[in-house]
């Protein structure tokens, strides 16, 4: 998602890096899966930082929701993959054939 902001000289090891930090920070130390209570308690307080009109966050959502499924498809454009996608690329469906 990040190389779709960005473009293709996003650095990766930064965003990993970042995104390892939030996840071991906000949900498990550990980098373990979480239920799905701590996730929905994450993301209401990043939802109530942003904006406090519940309108204006299912907008938010939707926006993610989005965002998650471009990423998914650019998973699987050739101009994106990459040696390290390998092992992944067959685990992440493409959301439409």
């Amino acid at each position: 998602i990040a190389q779709l902001h960005y473009g293709a000289d996003t650095d990766k090891r930064a965003v990993r890096e970042r995104f390892r930090n939030l996840f071991r920070t906000e949900l498990d130390p550990n980098g373990q899966p979480v239920p799905f209570s701590r996730f929905r308690g994450y993301m209401t307080r990043v939802l109530d930082g942003i904006d406090r009109s519940k309108a204006a966050q299912e907008l938010i959502l939707e926006q993610f929701v989005e965002e998650a499924k471009s990423g998914r498809l650019a998973f699987h454009c050739q101009s994106f993959q990459s040696t390290s996608d390998e092992p992944f690329r067959s685990k992440i469906e493409p959301l439409y054939s």
